[in-house]
């Protein structure tokens, strides 16, 4: 009598997800922020170390994201030339994922402001993506005016996105694009800052805002799912 393996009989009786030979740093491990800390807790990762602070990040920009839009996935390993996260970014022009605009994220979670560096390290490193991907660098610290300097001056569709961390909601607060970006991603969208009122319905001043995207003036609403996306 042949016998299910033990990953169908735990995971049938009690609904869970077994993973075997999974190593610290194996991405099949986690998929998101959940399964991920979950994994970290399971291995006693360490919450000090890089891979923690970083993959943490990563995902955490991922859900940021998502909520403009973009799916996206996360890459992983070491060959990801420079590149964390890849997919597509679905406007109000397009109906599936396959219409949207490619989008390659490198995330840099550094509390220090972010200055020019990395955005060149990152035009060089994407120079054989297509012409028409947009490049992000999404930073949990303020960008400096020689970073935005070498964003909008950039040939390549290139943009700067500010994505607070997982301990503080992990909401875009801020999102620029050059002109090779905006001839990607049309006239028609746009970028609107928003505010948390308080119980009054004024605003605090000590509460950090939050973006939200425009079509024609319009609030674009996040869409609970986004056809052909993996």
């Amino acid at each position: 009598m042949l016998r299910p393996p033990l990953s169908r009989i735990l995971t049938r009786r009690y609904n869970v997800s077994i993973h075997f030979r999974c190593h610290a740093s194996t991405k099949a491990c986690h998929t998101d922020i959940v399964s991920f800390l979950t994994h970290a807790t399971s291995t006693k990762l360490s919450p000090k170390s890089t891979y923690y602070v970083g993959t943490l990040y990563e995902y955490t920009v991922l859900r940021a994201l998502r909520t403009l839009n973009i799916s996206l996935h996360r890459t992983g390993g070491t060959d990801d030339r420079g590149v964390d996260l890849r997919g597509r970014w679905l406007l109000p022009n397009h109906t599936h994922d396959s219409d949207g605009i490619p989008v390659n994220v490198q995330c840099k979670a550094e509390k220090r402001p972010m200055g020019p560096r990395y955005l060149r390290e990152l035009e060089g490193a994407t120079t054989s993506e297509e012409g028409e991907t947009l490049v992000l660098l999404a930073t949990l610290s303020r960008f400096t005016e020689g970073a935005r300097r070498v964003v909008m001056g950039s040939e390549r569709a290139m943009g700067v996105v500010v994505v607070g961390g997982y301990d503080v909601g992990g909401d875009v607060r801020q999102f620029i694009w050059n002109a090779a970006a905006g001839r990607l991603v049309g006239n028609e969208l746009g970028v609107k800052r928003v505010f948390d009122l308080g119980e009054e319905g004024e605003r605090d001043d000590d509460v950090a805002s939050r973006v939200v995207l425009t079509w024609n003036g319009s609030v674009i609403k996040t869409k609970k799912s986004i056809p052909g996306a993996i």
